[in-house]
């Protein structure tokens, strides 16, 4: 994340570097930041929720998003937390299913 003043202004990821700085051959030491840095940064606010946060995360093809609530950073979500969350969720979901079939879910 790059800041300015508190405020998010931009991000800079791998993929930054890897289009704009090493595909173009410019020198990364002689490179500023703010000159290729994403700047449109998709954010998501921390009431949203995780199944919708990953559908941004998959339609927009991004890595990491920003948590922004009244213009404050908040932290930092990635698509693998994402993931480990819906994973987790689900194999309770499944391990709930099979006690119930087996007849061992607590009445």
């Amino acid at each position: 994340m790059v800041m300015e003043k508190n405020a998010l202004v931009g991000i800079m990821s791998e993929r930054d570097i890897m289009n704009r700085v090493v595909a173009e051959e410019k020198d990364p030491a002689a490179t500023l930041v703010q000159d290729v840095m994403t700047t449109r940064v998709s954010v998501i606010n921390p009431r949203i929720t995780v199944r919708d946060a990953m559908q941004i995360v998959t339609e927009k093809h991004l890595r990491h998003m920003p948590i922004v609530q009244n213009g404050e950073l908040m932290g930092m979500l990635s698509s693998g937390d994402l993931t480990r969350s819906i994973v987790s969720e689900e194999e309770e979901y499944i391990e709930t299913l099979f006690e119930y079939i087996s007849g061992s879910y607590p009445s």
